[in-house]
């Protein structure tokens, strides 16, 4: 695959996490296989944010890869479950990942260098509902979600839902960001602070380098809280 960066290639040495790849139980003698990306100048003395996709470890089309190495980078542990876009998945299917993320969530949050109180999800297009159950069922486990073209309804928006949301759209998915803001008061009602952003000239997949800069600062300042 072709090696999408944010940064370009313009001189620069780039150093990428490795990626390990790890196992969380489903139970039933079923596993479920994640990736995780560790910190960058990793330290048993410090505890770290936690962020876990509903995604792959892909360079492209979605450049989830390189969000995950910028994050890691940072200083977070980063984990995706693997998820793949089957366009004949039912939503009963679908759903069906939302003990995915729990089972690796379960898994992580023993170890003694995450800080179980700083744990992210973060999900694309038609998996954000994954994300919206995950909320509703395990209200304030989560510090903060992040809906990137939401393909479905948006959370409800109640007390200790999460403690901050972001969400993003293309600029071409006008019948989308147009309720942004509408949800945003009503999150704001609920005590929820909200941050959105509309990629200008991108498209539902993000390909322009400039729109995977911009998504990789809004997650690294809600997962930094800068």
């Amino acid at each position: 695959s072709r090696l999408f960066s944010p940064w370009g290639f313009q001189d620069m040495n780039v150093h990428f996490q490795p990626a390990l790849v790890g196992y969380a139980p489903l139970g039933n003698g079923h596993n479920e296989r994640f990736v995780l990306i560790p910190p960058a100048n990793f330290s048993r003395q410090k505890k770290y944010p936690l962020i876990i996709g509903m995604q792959g470890y892909d360079w492209e089309i979605v450049a989830h890869a390189t969000y995950s190495q910028a994050l890691a980078g940072s200083g977070a542990y980063v984990a995706l479950t693997g998820y793949r876009y089957v366009s004949s998945q039912t939503l009963e299917e679908l759903l069906g990942y939302t003990n995915n993320v729990l089972a690796v969530y379960n898994q992580l949050k023993a170890n003694p260098n995450i800080d179980a109180s700083r744990v992210y999800l973060f999900a694309f297009s038609s998996n954000t509902v994954v994300i919206n159950e995950l909320v509703k069922d395990y209200s304030s486990r989560w510090r903060g979600i992040m809906l990137f073209s939401p393909g479905a309804r948006l959370p409800e928006a109640k007390e200790e839902t999460t403690t901050r949301v972001l969400v993003t759209a293309g600029s071409d998915e006008e019948w989308l960001w147009e309720q942004f803001p509408i949800y945003q008061e009503v999150l704001c009602k609920a005590g929820i602070p909200m941050q959105w952003y509309v990629h200008p000239d991108s498209a539902h997949i993000e390909r322009a380098q400039n729109t995977m800069y911009q998504r990789t600062l809004l997650m690294e300042n809600m997962v930094f809280e800068k």
